[in-house]
């Protein structure tokens, strides 16, 4: 009886070790998404300033 505890607790380390090893995976995959939230974020604003530098030039060359 006593064995089968020993393996009842090994069997349970086991599986709290894999949950915490998912976890970390979980925390690092959800940093990887925040940065390329940030890297969208930033290209987007960019492609605002284009649009709007390019609808600039559109008016002068309507004014020509």
């Amino acid at each position: 009886m006593e064995n089968n505890n020993i393996y009842l607790i090994q069997y349970i380390r086991h599986i709290v070790n894999n949950c915490n090893k998912t976890k970390r995976n979980i925390v690092e995959l959800v940093g990887y998404k925040q940065d390329a939230i940030a890297k969208i974020t930033d290209t987007l604003g960019s492609l605002d300033e284009l649009i709007n530098h390019l609808n600039d030039k559109i008016c002068v060359f309507r004014k020509t």
